[in-house]
């Protein structure tokens, strides 16, 4: 597990009752367009974490976090296109918004 104060504030980060963290439990809107946007949005979290830390093990530990999970809807969808799109170095824009208060990757400074 890696160890990083900062991951608890990924807004798809939850804390254990044992203090643990558990790297992925996004919110799941019903509404398959909101999911895939807030997945999008939840990949941009990392990478922007990824690069302010400089933790690419992080990566693989979300990763690790959804394939546990056992689910692959539009959350996951989501954020594996985000990740896509950023490491392809596509400039892509969001057609629907999403309900995240954090910026697209693009738009972080």
């Amino acid at each position: 597990m890696i160890d990083s104060p900062q991951l608890a504030d990924l807004t798809f980060v939850t804390k254990r009752e044992d203090g643990t963290l558990d790297l992925w439990t996004p919110e799941r809107p019903d509404d398959y367009a909101i999911a895939n946007a807030m997945g999008r949005d939840y990949a941009a979290e990392v990478l922007l974490m990824m690069k302010n830390t400089n933790n690419p093990a992080l990566f693989g530990a979300v990763i690790r976090a959804i394939v546990r999970s056992g689910e692959y809807s539009g959350v996951e969808i989501g954020f594996c296109h985000g990740l896509g799109v950023e490491l392809a170095g596509l400039n892509i824009k969001r057609a629907v918004p999403s309900r995240s208060k954090q910026p697209p990757l693009a738009d972080a400074a």
